[in-house]
């Protein structure tokens, strides 16, 4: 069991989807494309990043408690809020397209050994995990045991299948155990290769927080969004359905506290989640009512009701203002946006600097 940081708070999100083959698809080369044979020799093939659902469905997650993260140190902080810790071609499509929230940092598994990079961030996430193909640890757990005294046999060419195991979870003075379905060999003997590949970089990841070092005036959230069972206690266990209908104005709206009605405000305050001002308006264009909190409003179970008190996961409350902001010469402007009640100042000055205009005052509608 890893040894428990006093500020530091650790949620697991289970069930949560695959990211590590659907981000990236290599494209053949003209040879293909002009009707010849196939081949895959010569040079290596490029990879395309392509648009994933479940990847921006992700993104957005990391947006909201990432861009609250960066609102809560306020404008004049330069550092990075938040920390993405992923596989390589995530890493590489949220770079792409700008997905993350502006002050946060992502790097990928297997670069991140010994790094410092992370260990003044507030939030970080460790999304996947490294699982390498059954042939590759297969083919290393022969090698490893290739001369065996106990002539340890290895079977090969299996499918791996999903076992229930039990992620540790601290519930008061109490560690109980949250069932989750995990990827497992056939063969022990791969299996344990395997276990200590992915547990490894799991771990590793973790630790770029530097929790041990952590103290009253920087504690950090960790947030684990991957299936994987190894000798961490964590303080909260949610599902991933439990975060999977967030959308751009609910991320939006936990992030900076605002969420503007005008399509036009909404792409200046958040570009990130938008690849046009009419992507926005299309966006916009389809949601009704007002926005949802980050996490449900009735708590799933115990094990996941310790993540509603924490101040990066509370849950926002909307409700309809007008945000007017004016400079000394010109007519005031008026926004209609949703504001969280609990943040309401934080959120119309937010509004106001993000547009470049003077807050003159804000006001709720009835």
């Amino acid at each position: 069991m890893r040894c428990r940081a006093e500020h530091v708070f650790r949620l697991k999100v289970i069930g949560g989807p695959n990211t590590s083959s659907k981000t990236a698809v290599p494209i053949r080369g003209a040879a293909r494309r002009r009707g010849k044979k196939k081949t895959l020799k010569g040079k290596p093939q490029k990879r395309r990043l392509r648009r994933d659902a479940n990847v921006e469905a992700i993104a957005r997650v990391i947006y909201a408690v990432g861009g609250r993260a960066t609102s809560l140190r306020g404008p004049e902080s330069m550092e990075p809020a938040a920390g993405v810790i992923t596989n390589k071609e995530t890493s590489q499509y949220w770079l792409k397209h700008n997905a993350l929230p502006p002050t946060a940092i992502t790097n990928h598994f297997g670069n991140v050994r010994g790094a410092n990079t992370f260990k003044k961030v507030d939030v970080l996430f460790t999304v996947a995990h490294h699982l390498p193909p059954p042939v590759e640890n297969e083919r290393s757990t022969a090698a490893i045991l290739a001369r065996d005294p106990q002539c340890r046999e290895i079977l090969k060419g299996c499918v791996m299948y999903k076992e229930t195991q039990y992620i540790p979870v601290r519930l008061h003075d109490i560690v109980l155990g949250a069932p989750v379905d995990t990827l497992v060999h056939p063969c022990n003997h791969v299996n344990e290769k395997t276990r200590a590949t992915v547990v490894g970089q799991n771990i590793q990841a973790q630790g770029r927080g530097r929790a041990v070092r952590r103290g009253p005036d920087d504690p950090l959230l960790e947030v684990t969004i991957n299936n994987i069972v190894d000798a961490t206690t964590f303080d909260a266990v949610i599902e991933w359905r439990d975060l999977a209908g967030l959308d751009e104005r609910d991320a939006v709206l936990h992030a900076y506290g605002v969420a503007p009605v005008k399509p036009a405000d909404m792409f200046k305050l958040a570009p990130e989640l938008f690849t046009a001002p009419a992507q926005c308006q299309h966006v916009l264009r389809k949601l009704r009512g007002p926005p949802r909190p980050l996490l449900p409003a009735v708590t799933p179970n115990l094990l996941g009701a310790a993540a509603y008190a924490h101040p990066l996961l509370t849950a926002a409350v909307p409700r309809l203002a007008v945000v007017i902001m004016k400079y000394p010469s010109r007519a005031p402007r008026k926004a209609r946006v949703w504001l969280d009640e609990r943040r309401a100042e934080e959120g119309a000055a937010n509004l106001a600097r993000k547009l470049g205009m003077p807050l003159l005052r804000w006001q709720w509608i009835d």
